[in-house]
């Protein structure tokens, strides 16, 4: 059972890869990049430490036990109100702040109280809550006990969320306008993007905070929604500076949709230009995934950006990777694009699986650059 465990996890990993700081200048909220300062393809093609590339970081095994196994397609990972919680298959597990297994929310099911499947999840700590979407309702369970607490009814499906607090939340829906920002008795207060299925994803974390604005992704162009809970604003802004203008953008993907239809544009995408998979920025530190066109398939590098140093490691494939992983002893280092599936307030988070498949990934939490 563990040794499947292990395959699923690193199935994971190859699929996501294939798929608010203090120290941010007032300048940032008018600006229409969201990391300014980042030029890509210039990587380092010296071997260097994984130990070395990193500041302040630990390591958290999360305790494996036949109540905490983690499996299924996504685990994405929330630490929020100083605990880890976990997606796995359609339960959400909590461990403390050292990966100690504390409870799990575990209601599948068709009455009042239970959810028929996990879409989506948020932890909300105002109200020190886990909540869940699915089948058009978000249902609201108090931790650690798990008990019930209520749920919002909606009149869409919310294929994922993030409560933004002030008793909001944003929603992306398969609806004819996208995002939607929504109160906590399921009235729709703003309604923004028109459906666009050559820049639509599902990310494990769907919504980022990024310093002024939470964004979410177009696909895997270089431009994101952004929503500015602050100023109750919708705009559209760049990942990263558009002189790097190798990199596909909205039209490039419409452009191709067009041509390849909606099953193969991507794939084209690909071959002919580099895509940023996904970011998080915590003040004046941050990384971005890329995916580069290679001659043995797609390739993959990590930026590390702290401050004006910003650094850019080849990780995939194997042969090419300029980081050796000191710190677990793995073979491969793909695992740092995994940062994708966590979301922290204060640090950046990756998932290392456990290569005998014995036990539970562990999570290398990293709090400065």
């Amino acid at each position: 059972m563990r040794c499947k465990l292990f395959f699923t996890i690193m199935w994971f990993i190859a699929i996501i890869a294939a798929f608010s700081g203090c120290s941010q200048k007032a300048a940032d909220a008018d600006s229409d990049i969201l990391l300014p300062g980042i030029r890509t393809g210039n990587f380092v093609e010296k071997k260097i430490n994984l130990s070395d590339i990193l500041g302040e970081y630990s390591v958290i095994p999360l305790e494996t036990t036949e109540e905490s196994l983690i499996g299924g397609f996504s685990i994405k990972t929330i630490k929020k109100d100083g605990h880890f919680f976990v997606k796995s298959n359609n339960e959400v597990l909590m461990f403390d702040e050292t990966g100690k297994f504390q409870c799990k929310l575990s209601r599948v099911g068709g009455g009042p109280e239970e959810y028929e499947n996990i879409s989506d999840f948020d932890i909300v700590p105002e109200y020190g809550e886990i909540w869940v979407s699915g089948n058009k309702r978000i249902s609201r369970y108090k931790y650690p006990s798990m008990e019930y607490s209520g749920h919002i009814a909606l009149d869409f499906f919310a294929s994922q969320f993030k409560y933004l607090g002030s008793d909001t939340f944003i929603a992306d829906t398969p609806e004819e306008i996208v995002y939607k920002i929504v109160s906590i008795d399921g009235k729709v207060l703003q309604e923004f993007y028109d459906k666009d299925l050559a820049n639509s994803a599902s990310f494990p974390v769907q919504f980022v905070e990024t310093g002024y604005y939470v964004a979410t992704q177009l696909g895997d162009s270089n431009s994101a929604v952004c929503y500015d809970p602050k100023t109750g604003s919708f705009s559209i802004k760049d990942i990263l500076p558009p002189e790097n203008d190798h990199l596909a953008t909205t039209e490039i993907n419409r452009k191709y949709f067009d041509l390849y239809g909606y099953f193969d544009f991507n794939d084209k995408v690909l071959q002919d230009y580099a895509t940023v998979g996904w970011f998080r920025r915590h003040g004046d530190q941050a990384l971005v995934a890329m995916k580069y066109p290679g001659e043995q398939g797609m390739e993959q590098a990590v930026i590390f950006k702290d401050g004006d140093r910003v650094n850019e490691y080849m990780v995939w494939p194997e042969n090419k990777s300029m980081v050796r992983d000191d710190i677990f002893g793995s073979s491969s280092t793909r695992f740092l694009v995994t940062f994708g599936a966590c979301e922290s307030d204060d640090s950046f988070i990756f998932i290392v699986a456990d290569e005998d498949g014995d036990a539970n990934p562990s999570l290398l939490e990293v709090r400065k650059l």
